[in-house]
């Protein structure tokens, strides 16, 4: 076995140096591997951090990357990206200040996937779902809010079968509503304490972040400690920057700029912004971004691109540029392709598509983007047929959270109405459905 050999074809690092967690406790190999049916290495909640790190699916996950396999059905976005020559997140993680070291453990691998000597290097924490916005593209499982707001839809619906519709048409099983609001694995942390000497990237994810007992736990151990050394992510919605008496920028200051990047979720701007996360103030998020900015702390928008903005790519790429300009020299716009049927790219039909596709072309030519590769995604995305079922799932699914809301697709987004004229009138007439069969339609 080489290691070295092996690094370009089949490994990663993570499952030699990294912990995943999802807000109910479950263990996943790395962020990018969620979605309806992840692979799940174990319960923080349950199992310990050894059982977990060293079990059975993690061992062979080791074993099929040492003899050359990237398992699809677990690393399915990097297989993807590959395909599309785009560098992956698998290969980005080389670049880790980290990767040489872990080099050195991948060789120490026992034969059955077993690795006796670990020391975990990055923790992706999800603590709580617990969250002040209801993003579209979002679900119960990492929203509280999501959560609230589907039981408020679910119980006024006036009969089993418009509860049932319902759920279909938020996409959501029965069990969510029987969730409790804020999921959280606040009390099973005591591995932070016995890891902290180890870690040297933590991202912070969520929910949201920021207003999650366990990051300031984190935090303030760092601070106490003095691990300035340990590199830290965000991916914050940047709606609050103060948690009970403590500021983020007091702590952020004191980490150099090399070794801290806030990553706000951000879409789109305006009235945009406010229907695509649903819970945005503009004027709020706006202006902390000027107080990031500022203060020097280094900060860049993290974009999830679907058939909601993929059209103003261009003119989102240049708006978002004037707010961090200054920040730091290359502006770098982080872009991810949303995939889940309702808002996907191939909610929109052909001819539009093709369009978009010829003006981000053109746009890529007249602009110096921080990584253009990865573009090739979304022409890949754009090239994909029009799928009715998707366009019938973004109509029904907009017009239930616009009832919800008491917000307007078309008014926020007016270049979306020509769908719901393409796809049979399907958004009024879901709204029309659900004030038929729900007890909400006093308050609206």
């Amino acid at each position: 076995m080489n290691p070295l050999k092996l690094k370009a074809k089949s490994l990663c690092l993570h499952p030699w140096s990294h912990l995943a967690i999802n807000p109910n406790g479950d263990v996943v190999p790395c962020c990018h591997q969620r979605g309806s049916n992840p692979t799940i290495l174990g319960n923080v909640k349950k199992d310990s951090v050894d059982d977990i790190f060293n079990g059975e699916k993690m061992k062979k996950l080791r074993k099929d990357m040492l003899n050359g396999i990237l398992p699809e059905d677990t690393c399915h976005k990097c297989v993807k990206y590959e395909k599309l020559g785009v560098k992956s997140p698998r290969q980005w993680v080389f670049h880790n200040t980290y990767a040489d070291k872990v080099m050195d453990t991948v060789s120490n691998t026992e034969s059955d996937g077993t690795l006796k000597d670990y020391k975990i290097k990055y923790w992706d924490l999800r603590f709580s779902n617990i969250c002040n916005m209801t993003c579209v593209m979002c679900s119960p499982e990492f929203s509280s809010r999501w959560t609230q707001e589907a039981k408020k839809l679910y119980n006024s619906m006036t009969s089993d079968d418009a509860k049932s519709t319902l759920l279909q048409t938020l996409v959501l099983d029965k069990s969510v509503i029987e969730n409790e609001k804020v999921i959280n694995v606040n009390d099973q942390i005591k591995w932070v304490d016995q890891g902290i000497n180890d870690v040297e990237k933590i991202y912070f994810a969520g929910g949201e972040p920021l207003i999650m007992d366990a990051h300031w736990y984190i935090l303030e151990k760092l601070d106490e400690m003095q691990r300035y050394d340990v590199e830290i992510k965000y991916n914050t919605n940047l709606l609050k920057l103060d948690f009970k008496g403590k500021s983020a920028i007091d702590y952020w200051k004191k980490w150099s700029k090399n070794k801290l990047l806030v990553e706000n979720s951000l879409d789109e701007s305006g009235a945009r912004a406010e229907w695509i996360r649903y819970g945005t103030d503009w004027n709020v998020v706006s202006s902390n971004i000027k107080k990031l900015v500022d203060n020097n702390i280094r900060c860049a928008p993290i974009t999830s691109i679907g058939c909601y903005n993929i059209f103003r790519l261009p003119e989102i790429y240049t708006e978002f540029k004037e707010m961090y300009q200054g920040n730091f020299e290359n502006f770098s716009l982080r872009l991810n392709p949303v995939f889940s049927k309702a808002w996907c790219i191939q909610v929109l039909p052909d001819d539009f598509k093709r369009k978009i596709r010829k003006k981000i072309k053109r746009w890529e030519k007249s602009t110096r983007i921080h990584n253009p590769q990865l573009l090739k995604t979304f022409y890949a995305e754009l090239e994909k047929p029009h799928d009715p079922t998707a366009l019938r799932n973004f109509l029904r699914k907009s017009a239930v959270l616009d009832c919800s809301r008491g917000t307007s697709l078309f008014d926020a987004i007016p270049e979306l109405a020509f769908l719901n004229e393409i796809g049979n009138d399907e958004y009024y007439k879901t709204k029309t459905l659900f004030w038929e069969n729900s007890n909400l339609k006093d308050n609206k």
